[in-house]
């Protein structure tokens, strides 16, 4: 008897109610919704773009939609970093977004503060990108984590004086503390350098030549024969004496050059570092 049954084939029995039979029809409701049902199958592997904000709100991904360029970045980054939240993957996953190129995730050594971590950059971050990044860090470390120092190339540890508390305040790491936008604070420790060249070209000349000559000279002329106790000998006393100075100076400039622009900006409320140029040349 079950071969002849049908989808279609009411389940009631011969002597049904007018509310049995409705309430059969009632829940037949494959057949309407088959075509809907079948739709369900597949629908988020590739999503209409007006579902798109309820499949990120559905998966959590929300907080990630600052630091993504669009939704469909959200979903396809953020399931990855989802499933791997709360790693050291994770944490290098999302500062890849930022662009800022990570060399080192320093986990701390101390049993007393083993809950603390440090990250190495490859570039110098930005007010804007540090605070960004440390919203980042918290999302994707574990949550008993904390981010305590970012250092870029200026790297000089604390030297262990002693063990008491008194050689704890003479010994600490390189940098200073920057307060973040919600108020917590982390050290950060950067080396910057700045290229300055100067060209200049002096010549100059001074010169001093100071002689002095003198000449001496004594002539006797006597003769044995001839002498003459009563006349005097003849003697010719010759002296000369000559002075000469010569003093020769000369400098010789040309106008300095300065070739510099300022930015209309105001370094205070500027996000990104300001560049000077200046040549000058002194000759």
């Amino acid at each position: 008897m079950s071969e002849n049954l049908t989808p279609n084939t009411p389940l009631v029995p011969p002597n049904h109610t007018t509310l049995q039979w409705t309430l059969d029809q009632h829940g037949q409701l494959t057949q309407t919704l088959e075509t809907g049902i079948s739709l369900l199958r597949g629908f988020k592997s590739h999503p209409n773009p007006n579902l798109l904000p309820w499949l990120v709100w559905e998966y959590g991904l929300d907080p990630l939609e600052p630091y993504l360029d669009n939704l469909d970045e959200v979903l396809l980054q953020g399931l990855s970093w989802q499933r791997i939240r709360g790693t050291r993957a994770s944490l290098a996953m999302a500062v890849g977004w930022l662009g800022v190129p990570l060399l080192q995730i320093e986990e701390s050594g101390s049993l007393r503060h083993f809950y603390r971590y440090q990250l190495h950059l490859d570039s110098v971050p930005g007010e804007w990108q540090l605070n960004r990044l440390a919203q980042l860090s918290e999302l994707s470390a574990p949550a008993r984590s904390q981010l305590v120092r970012v250092t870029y190339q200026l790297d000089i540890r604390e030297l262990a004086l002693s063990s008491g508390q008194f050689g704890d305040l003479l010994s600490d790491r390189s940098g200073f503390r920057y307060t973040l936008q919600d108020g917590k604070q982390i050290r950060l420790s950067r080396q910057r350098s700045h290229c300055d060249g100067t060209d200049i070209s002096a010549h100059s000349g001074n010169g001093v030549v100071r002689k002095r000559g003198q000449l001496w000279g004594q002539v006797h002329s006597s003769r044995l024969g001839s002498l003459v106790l009563s006349e005097p000998t003849t003697c010719n006393l010759l002296a000369g004496i000559s002075h000469q100075r010569n003093v020769a100076s000369h400098i010789h400039t040309q106008p300095g050059l300065w070739q510099g622009s300022w930015s209309t900006v105001s370094w205070s409320h500027s996000q990104t570092p300001q560049l000077v140029q200046c040549h000058y040349s002194l000759t």
